[in-house]
């Protein structure tokens, strides 16, 4: 009897094979997905609206040569900087870090034309052994759902100058109104996806081992019966 081959195991949370770029307003955007159905893994990508085109080039020049992208990014503050040089010196790990859209006083949700008004500084998010920290004026909304919204790890942010913006959780996001709704729709497939994808995966594993067991059991049987 021909044994199937055991699928390999899907690592990593749904959130986790996120990445998401905002830029000037919640309708720009570039998107990253790292797709794997236990037997191949791909990277998914697209963007849409005013987006660097060098970034898109480049992008479009990783596919082409099957690679996957692994950072993006459109100098980080003095306390980020300090945080991070803590959290080497004492060997602990830094997840992830996010240049967020300097502060704003007086920001008008109509008008774009602010970027001469902007602290030189930008805001910041960062995600590492320590736990999770954010500088700056982000918003009430965007800080009230770092604090509390919700008991599962935020793994990634993402703000537009607008102040439009996209929390990664786990199983999970959560966007704020003005978040491109191609981009939110596609989230939700992925994460919808993805999941049936794990649990199919997790179902042919079982499949596989109960297959593995039960031909070790009559191997075994046929064993005894000829010693018989």
């Amino acid at each position: 009897r021909r044994m199937m081959s055991r699928p390999r195991l899907i690592i990593g949370s749904n959130g986790s094979r996120v990445k998401v770029l905002l830029g000037a307003t919640g309708e720009d955007f570039v998107l990253t997905l790292d797709e794997d159905d236990g037997n191949s893994e791909w990277q998914s990508r697209d963007w849409s609206g005013n987006v660097p085109g060098d970034l898109c080039k480049q992008m479009n020049n990783i596919g082409a040569k099957a690679r996957h992208v692994k950072q993006m990014s459109f100098g980080p503050s003095d306390n980020l900087a300090e945080r991070m040089s803590k959290i080497n010196k004492q060997k602990g790990l830094i997840k992830r870090v996010r240049l967020l859209p300097p502060s704003y006083d007086g920001y008008d949700s109509d008008d774009y034309d602010y970027y001469d008004d902007y602290d030189s500084s930008p805001n910041y998010f960062i995600s590492d052994s320590k736990g999770t920290q954010w500088d700056g004026n982000l918003g009430e909304h965007f800080g009230n759902n770092l604090k509390e919204g919700g008991g599962d790890e935020i793994l990634d942010v993402a703000q537009a100058e607008d102040k439009s913006w996209i929390v990664i959780r786990p199983n999970r996001f959560t966007a704020s109104t003005g978040v491109s709704n191609r981009l939110t729709s596609r989230l939700s497939q992925f994460y919808r996806e993805q999941k049936t994808r794990r649990q199919e995966t997790n179902h042919r594993i079982k499949m596989h081992d109960a297959q593995i067991l039960r031909a070790a059991a009559e191997a075994a049987a046929a064993a005894r019966a000829a010693e018989e």
